[in-house]
């Protein structure tokens, strides 16, 4: 009788990408009675590694950057071997931070900008509209909900964003040319209605009093200033409101 012998067979499994610091897990599917080798980039790892009914695994360390894992299966009739490549990379925490846009957008195109550089989802209205760390959209004029997902091996985060498309704010100063010196008057910082989204007070300063009060915004403010003539500065006090407007008034 003539017995035919053939020569072992091999399947790998392993991720693409592992966490420098972390063992990465591997596993292997032999021909039962195989023996299993494993190594990481020509080098023999796993020494105590022994094949369970054609089942072999082994866990490895490895340094930032490619690797390649190989398992070769071992018999009396040959070897046979698959090999992989496996990217270790530092498992950096997503800050989810949104650099762009701040809360006002003059539109129609709208910036989407994020330091985080893998695993980018952003969304309006909770819709997927980009999956890269920075991106351009168009959008018509109206309030939205945007959304920054992002998903590492460093972990997840999460943030929304309100933000008013066609907004082109312009801050506005209304209040009379003349006053009476020490005597209380009203002065108004104007903002469109547009610009509500964004927080924030209005500061005013003079050039001859210096700081004199903060206020809202389209709300009255009480001032008074010293004799002389002022030049009157309102400015905003956020970021998404970088603002400020300037005014004469000659105090008797």
């Amino acid at each position: 009788m003539l017995l035919l012998a053939c020569a072992p067979s091999v399947e790998l499994h392993v991720a693409s990408h592992g966490i420098v610091g972390e063992p990465i897990p591997a596993t292997g599917q032999i021909t039962p009675g195989a023996n299993a080798f494993w190594y990481l980039d020509g080098e023999r790892v796993c020494r105590d590694e022994r094949a369970v009914q054609g089942i072999t695994s082994c866990r490895v360390d490895a340094d930032e950057g490619l690797h390649r894992i190989t398992l070769v299966a071992g018999g009396p009739w040959g070897n046979a071997e698959e090999s992989a490549i496996v990217v270790a990379i530092q498992a950096v925490e997503p800050s989810c931070v949104i650099e762009s846009p701040l809360w006002l957008v003059p539109g129609p195109e709208v910036e989407l900008r994020t330091d985080d550089q893998l695993g980018v989802t952003w969304s309006i209205e909770h819709e997927i509209v980009a999956t890269s760390p920075e991106a351009t959209i168009e959008l018509p004029d109206g309030d939205y909900l945007l959304g920054l997902e992002v998903e590492t091996l460093g972990g997840a985060c999460d943030t929304v964003r309100q933000i008013s498309v066609g907004c082109d704010p312009v801050l506005g100063l209304e209040l009379p040319a003349e006053v009476d010196a020490g005597v209380p008057f009203e002065v108004v910082a104007t903002l469109p209605a547009c610009a509500d989204i964004a927080e924030g007070r209005i500061r005013f300063e003079s050039d001859l009093d210096g700081y004199l009060d903060w206020g809202d915004r389209n709300d009255p403010t009480e001032l008074s200033l010293t004799p002389g003539t002022h030049t009157l500065t309102a400015w905003t006090n956020c970021a998404e409101l970088d603002l400020s407007a300037t005014a004469v008034v000659e105090a008797w």
